[in-house]
């Protein structure tokens, strides 16, 4: 019997949600130095494709963010080029012990760091925007990661609460400054 999976959906200019996950939920992005390298990589991604990224949070195993498709693509495309150039970069920093972990599943589909599949959910309503981005910034609180959104740093939390959110959005090139001043930046 053959496998099905699930159907994502975005269509260029829509908003969506998406989730993906590390291969067996290994926690890869366990440490705040690896969940910040992850949200430089899926910012500028976003950025580099021309997708307008709305809310983000950063998981031990997997990520949520909410954007806006390019103009001149799907989903599918924009979350596989995110995979695929994050996935190239992670791969060069695994532990040998993460390794170990990620085995079982190594190699399979071509894969190294992400699972095949991820979840979309197109917005048509700015109410199911700000529903998903609450949803994103409650994550780390509800896993008991955090005591409060904006307390933890691999999220867009911070910077929706202090009003520093803005379209042109980056984050530093700098992981350490990240780590050493905390988030928002000047």
């Amino acid at each position: 019997m053959r496998q099905r999976h699930y159907r994502n959906h975005g269509q260029a200019g829509q908003a969506v949600f998406v989730t993906t996950a590390c291969l067996d939920f290994v926690p890869l992005f366990a440490s705040d130095r690896r969940r910040i390298m992850m949200a430089r990589w899926l910012v500028d991604d976003l950025r580099r494709y021309g997708s307008l990224l709305h809310a983000f949070v950063i998981m031990p195993e997997h990520l949520h963010w909410v954007c806006t498709v390019p103009t001149d693509r799907d989903v599918s495309w924009l979350v596989n080029r995110i995979k695929a150039n994050s996935g190239k970069a992670l791969s060069r920093d695994l532990t040998p012990n993460e390794l170990v972990a990620l085995s079982q599943q190594f190699g399979l589909n071509r894969r190294t760091v992400w699972q095949r599949s991820f979840r979309s959910l197109p917005l048509d309503r700015d109410r199911l925007v700000a529903q998903k981005c609450e949803y994103i910034h409650l994550n780390p609180v509800r896993r008991r990661l955090s005591s409060c959104p904006f307390s933890y740093y691999a999220s867009s939390a911070r910077f929706h609460e202090f009003g520093t959110w803005a379209d042109d959005f980056a984050l530093p090139s700098d992981v350490g400054a990240i780590l050493d001043c905390r988030w928002p930046w000047p």
